[in-house]
C-alpha cells in the first residue's frame, strides 16, 4: 500500500514562472523604463527615480527591456493593507534588472524597506550581492526569477542587527525561482549565498518556490520565528567551497515555531532537511533523496509522514509514520524533476494496526495482562508478548495471530524510539500472543507506560 500521507507536490512546477497580472483597481498607474528620466506620470521614470515618487495604491508598469542596476536602490515608501504598491511588467517576462555593471561583492541590492509592496513577474540577475533584500513587513514577491547573483537570491533580513526582531515580518514569497546564486568566488567562498534566506522576522511564508544550484543552501531560515515553507523544491545546492549544501535549513537554537510541509529535497551536497539546532521546528509530508543525509533533527522536532532514502540518517525527533522506520529504502516512480511521478514513492510503507501500553520486561513467557505488551529482554528481545486487547480495549488476537514467518513488526513510541522485529515463526497464543524472532533494527528504549504503536510491513 502506498500511503496517502506521502502524497507530494510532484511535477506541478514550471520555471521560469509565468507572469500573472494583478487585476486590482489602483489609484494611479505609473510607468518606468530602462532609459526613463521622467516623473512616472507624464513620462517614464527610472528604476531608482520612481522610489521617491511612490504613493499608496500605485501600480508601476515596467516597460520591456534590461534595467541596468548601478547602485543601491531603497524603496522606503509604504502602501497599506487596502492600497498596496505593485511593480509588474507590461509584457510577460520582459522586465529584467541586471547588476552585471557593478563589481561582485559590493553591498548593493534591491532593498525593500517599505511595507505592503508587491513585485510580480520580474527577473533579477547578476547582482553584486543579494538580489532582493527585504527589510519591511507585509510585502509580496510573486513569480519573481532571481539568478546568478553574488549573494542570496531573496533575503529577508535586518541589515543593522539580525538580533532585532522589529520588522521583516508577514512577507510572502510565492511561485518564485532562485538559482545559481553564489559567492564562491568571493572571500566567503560560497558560504553565504542561499536561494532564499530568512534571517529575521516573524510569520514569513515561502510557498511553491524552487531553489537549485546555489553555493550554500537552497532555503536558510536562520533566526526567524514562525516561518512557513510550503510546497517548495530544493536541489543541487552547496557547490561553493564552504557551502553547507542543505536543501532546507530551519532555524537555529534561538528560533522557534518554524515549519515545512509538502516539500522535496534531492541532490544537495549535505542534508535534505536540517533543523540546525532548533528544538521545535516541525516537518510534515516531505521527501528527501540522493543526499548524504536525508533528515537531521534534534530530539524534540516533530517529523511526520516524511520520506527519506538515506540508510544512515542522523534522525532524532518525535517521529510519526516516516519511511525510515520501515525495513525498505524508498524508490520513486521518477527522480527526474518535471516528469510525471517525480519524487512519488513506489514502495509500500508500514500500516498502523494497534496501540498498546508498554508494561515491563520479564524473562519468562506470561500474560502481560489487559491492554499491555511486554518484552522478555530490555535491549534485544527474542520474544514479545502481546495481550488479547489493546489500549482501546479492542480484541486484537485475530489480527496479531495473522502475523507470520518473515513479517517485520514495527514498535514505536511518541519520543522517537523504535524497534523492528523480524518473526521467525507465526504468532500464536490464547489470551496473549507470543512473537518469536530477532531484532532487525532499533533506536532508544521503551519505558513503563509508553504508548506503543504497532505496525506491520
Amino acid at each position: 500500500m502506498r500511503s496517502g500521507a506521502f502524497k507530494n507536490i510532484g511535477a506541478t512546477f514550471v520555471a521560469p514562472f509565468p507572469y500573472k497580472e494583478n487585476r486590482k483597481t489602483f489609484l494611479r498607474n505609473l510607468t518606468i523604463s530602462p532609459t526613463g528620466t521622467g516623473n512616472g506620470v507624464s513620462a517614464p521614470a527610472s528604476l531608482s527615480g520612481i522610489a521617491s515618487l511612490l504613493q499608496p495604491g500605485d501600480r508601476v508598469w515596467m516597460h520591456p527591456g534590461v534595467y541596468n542596476f548601478t547602485a543601491q536602490i531603497d524603496y522606503t515608501i509604504s502602501g497599506n493593507a487596502l492600497d498596496m504598491i505593485l511593480f509588474q511588467p507590461m509584457n510577460e517576462g520582459t522586465a529584467i534588472i541586471d547588476g552585471s555593471g557593478v563589481t561582485p561583492g559590493v553591498d548593493y541590492q534591491m532593498k525593500i524597506s517599505g511595507n505592503f509592496m508587491e513585485w510580480n513577474g520580474v527577473e533579477v540577475r547578476n547582482m553584486p550581492q543579494k538580489g532582493f533584500m527585504i527589510v519591511g513587513n507585509d510585502n509580496i514577491f510573486r513569480n519573481v526569477w532571481v539568478h546568478h547573483c553574488n549573494g542570496s537570491g531573496i533575503h529577508i533580513m535586518n541589515p543593522v542587527d539580525n538580533n532585532v526582531q522589529t520588522a521583516q515580518s508577514r512577507n510572502l514569497i510565492t511561485d518564485c525561482l532562485a538559482h545559481h546564486c553564489s559567492d564562491a568566488n568571493l572571500a566567503s567562498l560560497g558560504e553565504n549565498a542561499d536561494g532564499y534566506s530568512v534571517s529575521i522576522g516573524d510569520y514569513n511564508i515561502l510557498r511553491r518556490c524552487i531553489a537549485h544550484t546555489n553555493s550554500d543552501d537552497g532555503y536558510d531560515v536562520w533566526q526567524s520565528d514562525y516561518t512557513l515553507v510550503d510546497s517548495c523544491v530544493s536541489f543541487n545546492n552547496g557547490y561553493g567551497t564552504n557551502g553547507d549544501g542543505n536543501g532546507f535549513k530551519l532555524g537555529n537554537i534561538n528560533s522557534t515555531g518554524n515549519g515545512i510541509i509538502n516539500s522535496i529535497a534531492y541532490g544537495n551536497l549535505s542534508r535534505g532537511f536540517d533543523s540546525n539546532g532548533s528544538t521545535d521546528s516541525w516537518f510534515r509530508n516531505c521527501t528527501a533523496f540522493n543526499q548524504k543525509v536525508a533528515y537531521s533533527m534534534t530530539a524534540t522536532n516533530p517529523v511526520t509522514d516524511c520520506i527519506g532514502d538515506t540508510p544512515s540518517q542522523t534522525i532524532l525527533g518525535v517521529l510519526t509514520n516516516n519511511s525510515w522506520l520501515s525495513t525498505e529504502i524508498p524508490t520513486f516512480i521518477s527522480q527526474v524533476y518535471g516528469e510525471d511521478g517525480f519524487a512519488e514513492p513506489t514502495n509500500e510503507f508500514s500500516h498502523k494496526l494497534l496501540t498498546y501500553r508498554f508494561n515491563d520486561v520479564t524473562g519468562a513467557a506470561s500474560n502481560p495482562s489487559n491492554k499491555f505488551l511486554r518484552f522478555n529482554t530490555a535491549s534485544n528481545p527474542t520474544n514479545i508478548y502481546i495481550t488479547n486487547k489493546n489500549v482501546w480495549m479492542e480484541d486484537t488476537l485475530a489480527t496479531v495471530n495473522t502475523f507470520t514467518t518473515g513479517n517485520k513488526i514495527l514498535f514505536t513510541n511518541n519520543t522517537g524510539s523504535y524497534l523492528v522485529f523480524t518473526l521467525s515463526s507465526p504468532a500464536s497464543g490464547a489470551g496473549y500472543s507470543t512473537l518469536v524472532g530477532t531484532v532487525f533494527r532499533s533506536k532508544g528504549k521503551f519505558v513503563q507506560d509508553d504508548i506503543i504503536n504497532v505496525s506491520i510491513f
